[in-house]
């Protein structure tokens, strides 16, 4: 409904939650002007499942309440009455956007820009809208308007568009399938998912298989068997699996397929909303956001690349999808499906525990074989170079014989950062605080805020002249690569050119530019079909064994297990410390050996799953204040010191938050008695203890 809010009396969007016949409120009273909805946006599972968020994750009932629902742009038009007279009245936000589709001319014509080429390729998919475009492909406006005066694209309504898909819909949309053969693994899951559906206590389902696509075109499957007013949702972590999921589905599948994601316009997310509510769709595919749609009978939930960290919101309520998906099954009575390449170690650990049900058809063993090359012997044999005699000697062999190499290094720039021999001085953002990397230009760079400046000659702390820049960026292994092996193609690939290009132009350019090596970060690990892979080959893995989170050598293991199973299974590895546990739990190819060795080190700690985790990130503009504040709460939680099963580090300064600017801190609570920290969370709250600090603070339970 619309309400008039503030002294300004602002006109804003407002939900009724409950009705009261009196109310203890002894302020002035203003009236609802207009309603938006004429019936419940949420359901009354939904609400339980959002004041269980508020009680869980300890926000706001608003920020949880926002999830569920589709916020909308309220409106103020006139109209005309029957009398002549003009009133004013309220409307939600309309879509002005316009929607381009191939014309049946356009379908046969052959482009030869690169860019019409292009937008063509996506508009013989589906109907998309400029921004759709400009989103995959940046901006297309010029080329949009010439293909538009060549007649083999043409405009057209929203209206138009749904008629035509509400038709297909009503067709039965599924009954052309992907032909597979039905595994003994699916055949298991459905036995499950029925065993489900007559009992009361409901254990979520761990789903192993290897091949990415077998595995959705049995998610497919699944789908196609959904009765009447049953409803199936995939989650998929991110946008770039959603296309290659659209990409792998036939034409007339895909009419009767519902794709959500967060990025949508405001419109297109209402129009979703309401095609759910109204139960026109029986398989719903999409990121974390869909989860929050007004489902009515649903059937099951399917998580697939459930270690992804995508899942956890950076957002108020930092909430984790599985946890959320866990607790609806509860609520809803549905079956939870999780899945993933590699299994997590708390998914490990539950289905140990008997709390989680395993289908699989193999055990969690590597399909790759994997030479792993000490970088000291290599410095001790006179080459100083980071690609050792063994990666060169691989990589020639490898083109040679026709196939492809992927190469991976997780860590931008140039150089990594500029260090002062002299006094040790780091140079650092003067904005966010965090070490600059230099670019293929030698300029100082902020990866984070993307700022740069000249490299000084000098150190600006000790004016020493030893101030170099240290490290190995990617931009150096591509420079390398190209130099080594000029006569290949080679591709950059990370987050960057993903977002800028789009999964589809990614793609395209592999296959119309034959590229022959991919350099890329974690990044590239989106692309699940590389043509005719022959070495996957880490440059030095070393540069993710350090990180500070607990869980960072799970992570890694996950991203090499993954990347390392690209192709024919032939993987290289470079490190300077061939001991590491995770070089030895990657070589073994066992990941029972892996579990077994984090398992121990994290009963022994109290990690998760054998305890908790909560992070208070105190935030402000004031720096001084927020130091203040960070240890006026640290001297409230260490009351919960006195338990033996509860620890309160203290405040640690962190990076400046970069969207706003803002310093911050954090501190640590690590329990193994959440219930009792929970409650005592509650009461600092109810008690209005945190709202007498002047800086803001956020609750982050068990971040991954």
């Amino acid at each position: 409904m619309v309400v008039p809010f503030g002294k300004g009396a602002r006109r804003t969007e407002g939900f009724v939650v409950a009705v009261s016949k009196a109310s203890e409120f002894k302020g002035h009273f203003r009236a609802i002007e207009a309603i938006i909805d004429d019936r419940p946006v949420l359901n009354g599972k939904q609400l339980k499942l959002c004041r269980w968020l508020v009680g869980y994750y300890h926000c706001l009932f608003y920020d949880a309440l926002s999830l569920f629902t589709n916020p909308v742009k309220v409106q103020i038009k006139m109209r005309r009455n029957l009398d002549g007279t003009r009133e004013k009245f309220f409307d939600v936000y309309t879509d002005p956007e316009k929607w381009y589709r191939l014309t049946s001319e356009g379908s046969q014509a052959i482009s030869r820009g690169k860019i019409m080429k292009s937008i063509m390729a996506l508009l013989a998919k589906q109907p998309l809208t400029a921004r759709d475009l400009k989103q995959q492909l940046g901006n297309v406006s010029s080329s949009l308007r010439s293909l538009c005066q060549k007649g083999w694209v043409e405009k057209v309504n929203r209206q138009e568009l749904q008629m035509e898909q509400d038709q297909v819909v009503g067709e039965n949309s599924f009954e052309s399938p992907i032909s597979i053969k039905t595994s003994p693994s699916l055949k298991k899951l459905k036995y499950s998912l029925e065993e489900n559906t007559g009992t009361n206590q409901r254990f979520p389902i761990f789903f192993y298989h290897q091949n990415k696509c077998e595995k959705w075109q049995m998610f497919l499957i699944l789908a196609m068997d959904l009765r009447a007013k049953e409803t199936g949702l995939l989650l998929l972590p991110n946008k770039y699996l959603l296309e290659q999921f659209y990409e792998m589905l036939s034409p007339n599948v895909r009419a009767g397929v519902l794709f959500y994601h967060g990025e949508l316009s405001q419109s297109r997310r209402r129009r979703a909303f309401d095609d759910v509510r109204e139960e026109r769709f029986r398989f719903i595919v999409g990121t974390r956001a869909a989860l929050f749609l007004p489902y009515r009978h649903l059937k099951w939930i399917i998580m697939d690349e459930e270690s992804n960290s995508s899942y956890v919101s950076s957002g108020e309520p930092h909430y984790h999808t599985r946890i959320l998906a866990e607790k609806y099954m509860t609520l809803l009575k549905t079956s939870l499906i999780v899945s993933d390449t590699v299994p997590s170690v708390d998914a490990t650990h539950r289905i140990m525990t008997h709390r989680m049900r395993l289908i699989s058809e193999s055990s969690f063993e590597s399909k790759y074989h994997l030479k792993i090359i000490n970088m000291q012997d290599e410095m001790h044999a006179g080459n100083l170079n980071f690609i050792s005699h063994a990666l060169a000697q691989a990589v020639t062999e490898t083109l040679e014989r026709g196939k492809n190499v992927l190469i991976m290094h997780n860590r931008l720039g140039y150089e990594t950062y500029v260090f002062c021999r002299d006094c040790g001085h780091v140079a650092r953002c003067p904005d966010c605080e965090r070490p600059l990397k230099t670019d293929t230009h030698g300029q100082l760079i902020c990866s984070t805020c993307g700022r740069q400046w000249s490299m000084p000659d000098t150190c600006p702390s000790c004016g020493g002249r030893r101030y170099r820049p240290m490290g190995l960026g990617i931009d150096q292994v591509v420079e390398e690569i190209k130099r080594r092996w000029p006569a290949y193609p080679v591709l950059k690939l990370d987050a960057q050119r993903l977002e800028a290009s789009g999964m589809t132009a990614v793609k395209q350019d592999l296959t119309d530019k034959a590229y022959r090596i991919v350099v890329g970060t974690h990044a590239l690990l989106n692309v699940s079909d590389y043509p005719e892979v022959g070495l996957s080959a880490a440059v030095l893995i070393d540069v993710d064994l350090n990180q500070r989170e607990y869980n960072a050598p799970e992570r890694a293991y996950q991203q090499y297990v993954a990347f390392f199973s690209m192709g024919d299974g032939n993987a290289l590895l470079q490190t300077y410390d061939p001991d590491q546990d995770l070089v030895r739990a990657l070589a073994s190819e066992e990941y029972r050996d892996f579990y077994q060795s984090e398992i121990r080190y994290r009963k022994a700690m109290a990690y998760p799953p054998f305890g908790h985790l909560i992070f208070f990130k105190i935030f402000g503009k004031e720096a001084k204040q927020v130091e203040k504040d960070s240890w006026m709460l640290y001297h409230w939680l260490r009351k919960l010191d006195r338990h033996r099963q509860t620890m309160v580090y203290r405040p640690v300064k962190m990076n400046v938050m970069v969207e706003n600017q803002q310093a911050m801190a954090r501190i640590i609570v690590k329990t193994q008695n959440i219930r009792m920290v929970s409650q005592y969370i509650q009461k600092l709250i109810r008690g209005g203890h945190l709202e007498k600090l002047p800086s803001k603070i956020a609750m982050m339970m068990d971040p991954v």
